[in-house]
């Protein structure tokens, strides 16, 4: 007998496998079985000829348990690894309908979604828009799109130029009326990995005929890179697919479909009925470690109905994941077929995995992952853990069980893009800089965390859904690798699509052959409110009468529909129930860390940049006061291995200190201003006696907000104490307020009631903003970061939209 990664088989019947490629081992890691029927293997029998036969019993019962009985095994949701919002990712073609869910290539700025009657477009607005893709394919490569172009008041056609990696390709003219074009993407212009374009357009109009003030240049029904060959690249777009509601895969001829495969795992796949729709297509089956960097190795090859009933095995006895990948093509034409693609029905268990050695249900790492987890505007009382409705956030609350929650969290400011970049650098705005829209971060001397990450030797990792949090503020810079999938203005909750692009970063850039850093920027919660149907439980009790463009941030205070009870109910309730759909969704992230094998060996911070504002002190939305509504942010910090899961820290702490205590875990201590004394790690607060130095400071700065001019406050927080300064003594409705004020958290959390400040209560405060300012600022001229990058006034209008300026 011989044993073969724990299957004990006899050499015969080993030699049989081989012999009909039904065995092999020559990828890295990864062994391979395909079981016909379970029980049976055609063409073989067990003296080794070519008859058909019987697997032996021994071995069938060990293939039976390495495909998923016993209590350790598991079905996976066909949509966990099929999602119908992110499986494009996977295609040899990026994108196979322009909708902002699906496909590699990913809408950066400058589209915004339109309905019309004829369906679903992307407008491009101000003449300008941005897209990544991943090169799908080493073949050359053509850009496809169907489109048409709006037309210029005096009736000139629209003319498209498109900028590849900074090479300028020929104009385009772009008909009026809706029309298919493909641009030839020169080969010498394309980078392995990610790729960067720009469409600028001659000029923008307001479209004719509509009240719609914005100025547009085009309108896109579909969009991809596809490879020069695909003869007809809508259809072969049109193809690809998960169907949910019937449970079958679509793939294209041409195309393709990468699963991963978790570390230290039996993964097995199953089929039901496969039937291609032409004569002449073949499906290729093959698998890869990913540390081979890109070798495969074929386990299955043949006509598509001979994969029906069939069901694969992949033993991953490496400590890192793998991938599947799902090939369809006509080898006997060497183009692609037009119309042609393959039909897989798949059985609610066709995806399953379960550990090969029920000993070891984990990967062992080599170093620690970092995934941190960011919940745009989500206030930390709409949570269980922070003392929300229990039933709103469960799955975040089972997270906080086998974490440490930090029940008194503060952000470094009210709104995104000063917050974040605290986050990220670990010192406050005053630092960075970057706290009125008007700069970007040029990172030339104070290094963000990934970047820090980077150089340490992980695989740095940034996805956004916010285009604050982009290149347009010089965040695609603070990481190896950076999306922007740009959702702030959209109006379906599409959060899913970050743990697709994750997944697709990790299937392209060799998955965990280096450890990770993920930073994932998710914006459910932030306004527009726009639950889906599903969530509309949480709003059914709370009617309102207005039309859905009146709960916008804008209208819904100008007109002062917050003075009325109902209306007030209501907005809440759809707030609620976008926090409702970013816990599911948190739940489906963390399912997936656990699939992957990194969950227990990870440190997973979920957190939030700020809260938001519900008329609590007569405003709406964020970013214009710093009340606790607007600081008071979610901080669940999962330590590696479950360290002090269940505890719950009161020490008043700040988003931060977020690097630092990353630091200090990792045994990284990269100095002043990052140094490991300012983690919060229980480790580190136990050693300090649970109290922090310098004290907690919190600031916003925007011009324009008020009617009369700026507003400009600075908190700092002696634990429950919190003191308020505002600098120009106008509030957010060009009221004049106190230049000082005071505030006792514990007794008054929602700060209703100013306490009466006197001499102690005015000292403490002084003493504090002192000992602040004399650790921060007098080492900003020595460490601040040239931050004076200009933003462009598209950037800027877009702000203005979302009411960050005026």
């Amino acid at each position: 007998m011989g044993t073969v990664d724990n299957l004990s088989i006899t050499s015969t019947t080993r030699d049989c496998f081989e012999r009909r490629g039904l065995v092999k081992t020559s990828v890295r890691g990864l062994f391979v079985l395909v079981c016909i029927g379970f029980l049976s293997i055609t063409g073989c029998k067990p003296g080794g000829g070519d008859e058909i036969g019987s697997v032996p019993e021994s071995v069938a019962v060990q293939i039976g348990l390495g495909v998923g009985s016993g209590d350790q095994s598991r079905t996976l949701p066909l949509n966990f690894l099929l999602d119908p919002q992110v499986t494009a990712y996977d295609y040899g073609a990026p994108s196979w309908k322009f909708d902002g869910q699906g496909g590699s290539l990913i809408p950066g700025s400058g589209w915004t979604p339109v309905s019309t009657d004829g369906g679903f477009f992307a407008f491009v607005e101000r003449g300008r828009a941005e897209l990544e893709f991943w090169r799908p394919t080493n073949d050359d490569l053509g850009m496809f799109f169907r489109a048409r172009g709006i037309p210029s008041e005096r009736g000139d056609l629209q003319q498209l130029s498109v900028i590849l990696n900074g090479v300028t390709l020929p104009a385009v003219d772009l008909k009026s009326d809706l029309s298919d074009y493909r641009i030839k993407l020169p080969t010498e212009a394309l980078q392995d990995g990610l790729n960067r374009m720009e469409l600028r357009f001659a000029f923008a109009t307001t479209l004719p005929e509509t009240e719609d003030p914005r100025l547009l240049s085009a309108a896109f029904y579909a969009i991809a890179i596809v490879p020069s060959h695909i003869p007809a690249p809508f259809a072969f777009l049109s193809s690809s697919g998960f169907d949910q509601t019937s449970n079958v895969l679509s793939i294209a001829d041409g195309a393709e479909v990468l699963i991963p495969i978790a570390p230290k795992r039996l993964f097995s796949m199953g089929f039901g009925e496969v039937q291609g729709a032409v004569e002449g297509l073949e499906v290729v089956i093959d698998v890869a470690a990913t540390a081979t960097q890109g070798t495969w190795g074929e386990i299955w090859r043949g006509k598509p109905e001979a994969l029906s009933g069939q069901r694969i095995t992949v033993d991953n006895s490496w400590n890192k994941m793998g991938k599947m990948r799902i090939l369809v093509h006509s080898p006997d034409h060497g183009f692609a077929i037009k119309g042609a693609q393959v039909y897989f029905s798949l059985n609610p268990d066709a995806l399953r995995d379960s550990p090969f050695n029920q000993e070891e249900t984990s990967a062992s790492q080599e170093l620690t992952n970092v995934f941190v987890y960011l919940v745009d505007a989500l206030r930390a009382d709409k949570l269980g853990p922070f003392g929300g409705p229990a039933d709103l956030s469960p799955n975040i609350s089972g997270f906080a069980a086998d974490s440490v929650v930090y029940l008194n969290a503060e952000s470094a400011s009210s709104w995104t893009l000063p917050a974040v970049a605290s986050l990220l650098t670990g010192v406050p705005p005053v630092f960075h800089q970057m706290m009125s829209g008007n700069v970007r971060m040029g990172w030339q001397q104070l290094k963000p965390l990934g970047l820090r990450l980077a150089e340490e030797g992980r695989l740095s990792v940034g996805v956004s859904q916010s285009f604050v949090v982009g290149p347009a503020f010089g965040f695609d810079q603070a990481f190896s690798h950076f999306t922007i999938n740009s959702q702030l203005s959209g109006r379906e909750l599409r959060t899913d699509s970050l743990r697709g692009i994750l997944r697709h970063q990790l299937l392209r850039n060799d998955g965990f052959s280096k450890p990770l850093f993920a930073y994932l920027h998710t914006v459910g919660p932030h306004g527009p409110y726009t639950p889906t149907e599903e969530y509309m439980k949480w709003v059914e009790p709370f009617p309102g009468k207005f039309d859905e463009d009146e709960y916008l941030p804008g209208p819904f205070s100008i007109n002062h529909h917050g003075s009325d009870p109902e209306e007030l109910a209501h907005i809440k309730a759809l707030y609620s129930a976008e926090v409702a759909y970013e816990d599911a969704a948190f739940a489906r992230f963390i399912d997936f860390l656990k699939f992957l094998g990194v969950y227990d060996d990870s440190i997973i911070i979920f957190t939030s940049d700020h809260g938001e504002e519900f008329f609590d002190h007569g405003g709406f939305d964020h970013g214009k006061t710093l009340f606790e509504e607007l600081t008071h942010v979610p901080l669940i910090i999962r330590f590696p291995d479950g360290q002090w899961a269940g505890r719950e820290v009161q020490t008043r702490v700040s988003t931060m200190h977020i690097p630092a205590t990353i630091g200090e875990i990792l045994g990284l201590d990269w100095g002043f201003p990052v140094t490991s004394d300012l983690s919060i790690s229980p480790r580190v607060l136990d050693a300090a006696g649970r109290k922090l130095s310098p004290p907690l400071f919190s600031e916003v700065h925007q011009s324009g907000v008020a009617d009369d001019g700026a507003i400009s406050y600075n908190a700092v927080w002696d634990q429950n104490t919190k003191c308020l300064f505002s600098q120009t003594k106008i509030d957010q409705f060009g009221q004049s307020e106190p230049y000082f004020r005071v505030y006792d958290l514990e007794d008054d959390p929602s700060e209703q009631h100013q306490e009466v400040v006197d001499d102690g209560s005015e000292l403490a405060c002084w003493s504090g903003l002192r000992e602040w300012m004399h650790f921060w600022i007098d080492k900003r001229d020595q460490e601040s970061p040239d931050a004076s990058l200009s933003v462009d006034e598209k950037v800027r209008s877009q702000m203005k939209a979302l009411g960050y300026l005026q």
